[in-house]
């Protein structure tokens, strides 16, 4: 599966953040300012900042617009503000960045302000569509992210009202590594003093959105990172969730199955001069000492869970994506605290993708699962696994399933011994075989058997990762099937026409050495679920890996089919019971 390319956003170092039951405080490089800080007509939205930061000279402000149920991106063209103690006026043209919109519809409008010394600012405000033009929106949460003397004239942030967190079920916190002084690794570079205030390049604004953990150095792939070192006490308990936005949820599957607050598994947190190390499988801090106010806490794209580390950086840079903010915490007992990583959503989505799928489907392999999210140049481009990596294009970062089919790729190169086919020369047919036509794979082309096995492996994985194999239903979502892709059963008119044996059915001869990747993702589902006690993913990697022959381009059936005479018991059983009704035995 490949996502398609469209502007990158630059991500921003933000100060959005809630602590449950108190609010946020941060001290802004700008304030909102005046009675008609925040206007709308039918076409604009208009907002007014004026500095705040005496140490600076100008501000950067920029926006984007997240909109519909794909979240498409819109990134305003970032302008610079000059002089200090000016105010200016940033205009949003919302009716042509969401130019389908009806009345009731809403947008997330995201913004930040960054000044020339380097301080950032990162908000959001959800508008709704009225009769006569765009307002703010009514009826969901929201908390004021400027200091409480500023309250009264605060742009409010509106945050979707979220289903109770949906993160793994708690465990053990994950192994935290050696002990030491490094964090996970976030290249810092020093602003100049006295910068002049021009558009800086997207090198120069990267350099200003990591000065929040000037101590943190580098660490490179495959080294373990180490937990942070102060005196703890039986006190604080902190549990961090996280805003996770998304393409294609709620079609069926079990997990992430909405746009949410969801607990940080795993997940590595800074809290500034306290702690510092991977959170539990629950999201939570071990106790702390610490005292009650403002905290600077700052949230990485690297996770551990099940002793696997996963790690998330932005178009191959290397380093983990930080977000800080400042949240005030109270001494004593257990406590939420959620943030929104505004401007780094997708970065941060692929890292809780990642956590899921370590966590219910960790295999055997212990290495570092990489990720490289905003991906502009390797495969095109879009999203692939390529050297034992895994690259997301832009956008696709929204989308769980493309994530969880990629890492699939990864996961079975990594856990198995198998040489993966990717020969798709026999691609050739015209729908209904290939809906999408005869210019490359998709889910319902025709394919030799083992690229067709290689990429329903793939799509196994992950609807294993966002759909129970504790149950038998299953649901996966695909962009040309936008509600969802039935893996247990058939689909029939009026819903889509993929039914069971779909190559049986859909597809010319010749049928013998050849695949069908929605059969084989069912069979696969099969051959995981059913049953009172059904195998194990790990069973299942080793039943690959029994296969008596080198994998040739038609020859995963007769192997495999020989692999499970081998296995036996249920996981035979299953394959005997799936190989036929899905019309893989071929």
């Amino acid at each position: 599966m490949t996502a398609s390319a469209s502007s990158g956003v630059e991500g921003s170092e933000g100060s959005l953040g809630a602590s449950v039951p108190c609010r946020p405080r941060v001290e802004p490089p700008v304030e909102v300012s005046g009675p008609e800080r925040l206007t709308a007509d039918t076409s604009n939205l208009r907002l007014r900042v004026g500095l705040r930061d005496s140490s600076s000279s100008a501000l950067r402000v920029s926006a984007m617009v997240l909109s519909g149920a794909t979240h498409s991106k819109v990134l305003v063209s970032p302008s610079w503000l000059a002089g200090s103690g000016s105010e200016a006026t940033l205009s949003l043209p919302i009716d042509s960045l969401a130019p389908s919109a009806s009345v009731g519809d809403r947008v997330t409008v995201a913004f930040e302000v960054t000044s020339d010394a380097g301080a950032a600012w990162s908000n959001a405000l959800q508008l709704e569509r009225g009769a006569a033009g765009w307002v703010a929106a009514q009826g969901t949460p929201r908390f004021d992210a400027v200091p409480a003397d500023k309250r009264a004239e605060a742009l409010p942030v509106g945050i979707p009202a979220g289903v109770p967190p949906l993160a793994p079920s708690p465990g053990a916190p994950a192994a935290p590594g050696a002990l030491g002084s490094a964090g996970p690794g976030v290249e810092v570079e020093a602003v100049p003093a006295g910068r002049a205030a021009t558009p800086a390049p997207r090198s120069a604004v990267a350099a200003r959105q990591r000065l929040a953990d000037r101590a943190a150095p580098r660490v490179e792939m495959g080294a373990a990172a180490a937990q942070e070192v102060y005196p703890l006490a039986s006190s604080t308990t902190l549990c961090f969730q996280q805003m996770v936005l998304m393409n294609g949820e709620g079609v069926g599957e079990d997990y992430l199955n909405a746009d949410a607050m969801y607990g940080s598994a795993g997940m590595w947190v800074s809290v500034s001069g306290v702690w510092g190390g991977y959170l539990s499988s629950s999201g939570c801090t071990p106790p702390l000492n610490l005292t009650s106010g403002s905290r600077s806490i700052t949230a990485y794209t690297q996770v551990s869970l099940n002793s696997r580390v996963a790690r998330v950086d932005t178009n191959d840079d290397g380093a983990a994506v930080a977000f800080t903010w400042n949240a005030n915490v109270t001494a004593g007992g257990t406590q939420t605290v959620g943030f929104w990583p505004l401007f780094k959503q997708e970065q941060f989505n692929v890292s809780m993708f990642a956590a899921i799928a370590l966590w219910y489907n960790p295999g055997t392999w212990t290495g570092t699962h990489h990720f490289h999210a905003l991906n502009t140049v390797q495969c095109g481009g879009g999203s692939c696994n390529s050297g034992g990596e895994v690259y997301i294009g832009t956008n696709g970062g929204f989308d769980k399933f493309l994530v969880g089919h990629e890492h699939g790729h990864l996961f079975f190169d990594k856990n198995t011994a198998v040489a993966w086919w990717g020969d798709y020369s026999d691609d050739t047919h015209a729908p209904p075989c290939n809906a999408g036509g005869s210019t490359g794979h998709d889910v319902d082309s025709r394919e030799f058997s083992s690229t067709t096995f290689n990429e329903a492996a793939a799509s196994f994985y992950g609807a294993a990762t966002f759909n129970s194999t504790g149950q038998d239903d299953c649901a996966f979502y695909h962009p040309r099937y936008p509600n969802g892709i039935d893996c247990e059963n058939g689909q029939a008119w009026p819903d889509y026409d993929l039914p069971l044996s779909f190559m049986e059915l859909r597809c010319p001869t010749p049928w013998a050495g050849r695949g069908v990747e929605v059969d084989w993702l069912r069979a696969l589902w099969d051959v995981r679920t059913d049953g009172a006690s059904p195998p194990s993913l790990n069973t299942v990697l080793a039943w690959i890996d029994l296969a008596p022959a080198a994998f040739t381009r038609d020859n995963a059936y007769t192997n495999l089919d020989a692999a499970a005479n081998t296995a036996g018991g249920v996981l035979n059983t299953n394959w005997d019971a799936a190989k036929g009704p899905n019309g893989v035995d071929h």
